[in-house]
């Protein structure tokens, strides 16, 4: 489907099976089994970025803030909570895993390879790339 759409697709499902073979005691999900857990959403974050962005060489935060979302899902954009928080050496093995896994998909040509779309399609939406320290810093928003 990537390829036909000419899309990215960022190999989080292969990424959180090779956890799941080489350290099967890692817990991926949350308590609910639906969710992911804090190193569940580390790794798909990881994979994004190393999918996203396949020439950084800056190290990811192992902690990371952020404002905390109520039950009616409304953003308190008035404090700031940690979201998540990963050991420094178990962030990196899941940041350097995440890397393999992207490296591997692209060496095999499978769809991180897929056609760039064509911008002049793009509409309003074409623009180039950014680079990755142009999203660093503070976020603030309505999620809708």
């Amino acid at each position: 489907m990537a390829r036909d759409l000419r899309a990215t697709l960022a190999p989080v499902g292969r990424a959180w099976q090779r956890v799941r073979q080489e350290n099967p005691g890692l817990e991926l999900y949350a308590s609910d089994g639906s969710h992911p857990s804090p190193a569940g959403s580390y790794l798909l974050a990881s994979t994004l970025v190393s999918t996203l962005f396949p020439d950084a060489d800056r190290e990811a935060p192992s902690a990371i803030w952020g404002h905390p979302v109520r039950g009616d899902g409304v953003v308190d954009d008035r404090r700031k909570v940690l979201l998540v928080s990963m050991g420094g050496d178990e962030a990196r093995r899941l940041r350097a895993l995440a890397r393999s896994v992207v490296n591997e998909v692209r060496q095999q040509g499978g769809s991180l390879n897929a056609r760039p779309p064509d911008r002049s399609e793009a509409g309003p939406f074409a623009a180039p790339p950014l680079p990755a320290d142009r999203l660093v810093g503070h976020w603030t928003g309505e999620l809708t």
